[in-house]
């Protein structure tokens, strides 16, 4: 993790992330009014709900659903982008500078499928499509597929973190961090598979499928083998965007352009 991932995440709330930077926090304090970013350095307010009218009366679920639109949004590193609950089931989500807003609306929505799941051996691939193997495309070889144990090792839910890094070939991979129970889960599976491969696969695809060399037991293991810098960012965002619990649909997109009066000390530490 990045020392700014970690200013970041440390300042992350349940329902809100505000990242407060001096110009801006100077700024606020000297007009006593909260510094319209979005209107004043330009980025985008989108406005969604919980698809399904009955779930929005569950707070419980209206809460997971914040805290996993706080955690992706957190993850973008953008300096006061926030997230907030503003009525039963509805959320504004604000996020400064220049985006590919369609894809980034995409991303936000995704229900987060990730899941590590057991390779099944040759001999077992006959057995398995007659019950219930699951198939899976690869993501970077669309003809190759994998079939695997339907049954997940362990899912999105027990990963902590994702983070860009480089191995020791001086390569882009992606750092994963499990939290306990996914450590647990991994550490038995790899105790007792060595020699064999696992799948890891996000929203449908394998995204890799490496070899168990040795027990893993710290939760933590490098995914690497992406094509890009920028594949193994996508990535490293797609793994740490957690289980969003409900579907969301967008009601509204509002998209601000920076003003010609901009202070450039305030907009710049935002592009």
């Amino acid at each position: 993790m990045t020392a700014s991932t970690a200013s970041h995440r440390a300042l992350l709330t349940a329902f809100t992330l505000a990242l407060a930077c001096p110009p801006l926090a100077a700024l606020a304090e000297e007009s006593e009014t909260e510094v319209p970013v979005i209107e004043t350095c330009g980025g985008y307010r989108l406005e969604a709900e919980i698809s399904d009218p009955a779930k929005r009366e569950d707070p419980d679920l209206i809460k997971a659903v914040g805290e996993t639109l706080s955690r992706r949004v957190a993850s973008l590193d953008k300096l006061l982008a926030r997230t907030e609950v503003t009525d039963a089931g509805h959320f504004r989500i604000e996020i400064p500078g220049e985006q590919d807003i369609d894809r980034l609306k995409t991303w936000l929505a995704q229900p987060g499928d990730t899941a590590f799941y057991r390779i099944l051996a040759d001999g077992e691939q006959e057995t398995a499509s007659e019950a219930s193997g699951l198939t899976l495309p690869a993501t970077h070889n669309p003809p190759a597929e994998y079939r695997l144990d339907p049954d997940p090792i362990l899912t999105g839910s027990e990963i902590k973190s994702a983070d860009v890094t480089w191995d020791r070939t001086n390569q882009p991979s992606v750092l994963l961090a499990l939290d306990e129970e996914g450590t647990r889960l991994l550490a038995e599976f790899t105790g007792s598979h060595v020699g064999e491969q696992l799948a890891i696969a996000v929203n449908g695809k394998v995204v890799s499928a490496p070899l168990v060399h040795a027990p893993i037991t710290e939760g933590r293991l490098m995914i690497g083998g992406q094509p890009s810098l920028a594949e193994t960012r996508e990535l490293a965002l797609d793994l740490d965007a957690g289980v969003l619990p409900a579907e969301i649909d967008y009601l509204n997109t509002q998209t601000y352009e920076r003003a010609d009066d901009a202070p450039a000390a305030m907009c710049d530490l935002i592009d």
